[in-house]
């Protein structure tokens, strides 16, 4: 469950609170000084009134509580491909074994994502949009490097292009964590 729905899923259930109280007081106080029908049938559901939206926000917790992690398991598979990626375009010369497991990586975290998020718009026979298209741009760039020799300027355009796609996907990624902020900023050491 993602923040945004955790944070309407919570805003309901305050409403259905905060309507519960005004109802239970207005039912007494314009009632007559002796309790009205309606009112102990307010009393009666009570419990009711207050444990249905309960339920339902815990189980919502508890859904939130698996995505992340979830998402936090795609997060470190994410980081070692896109890294592995990275330091691909390092090597002058590369063995097909290495171009290999570089995309094979990059095939996972794509798949990974794929459990996390279903796409954008899909519905019964529509398939809709891949929700993070760079990782597939990261998994182009290093395609079309291949593992043949190449040149400094061809594997320093392909690292940008990674490098870029990560950017992209990162931000946006990050966002969806419940990050704390540190108290304490903590500085090199300088000798």
């Amino acid at each position: 469950m993602t923040q945004r729905q955790l944070r309407r899923v919570t805003f309901i259930v305050m409403g259905i609170y905060s309507l519960a109280v005004v109802v239970g007081l207005v039912l007494r106080i314009v009632g007559p000084p002796t309790p009205t029908p309606y009112y102990e049938t307010f009393k009666d559901l009570t419990p009711f009134i207050l444990a249905i939206p309960a339920a339902y926000l815990g189980y919502c917790f508890q859904q939130r509580g698996s995505y992340l992690q979830s998402l936090r398991f795609l997060w470190s598979q994410l980081v070692q491909a896109v890294n592995n990626a990275i330091q691909y375009t390092y090597n002058d010369k590369p063995t097909r074994e290495q171009y290999g497991e570089v995309l094979k990586a990059l095939s996972i975290a794509i798949d990974e994502l794929r459990g996390v998020y279903k796409n954008i718009g899909e519905r019964h026979g529509k398939i809709g949009l891949y929700p993070y298209e760079p990782i597939k741009g990261i998994h182009k760039a290093i395609s079309e490097l291949g593992y043949k020799e190449t040149g400094e300027n061809i594997r320093a355009l392909a690292r940008k292009r990674v490098i870029g796609h990560w950017k992209s996907i990162r931000s946006n990624f990050l966002d969806e964590f419940d990050r704390a902020e540190p108290t304490k900023v903590v500085t090199p050491y300088v000798d």
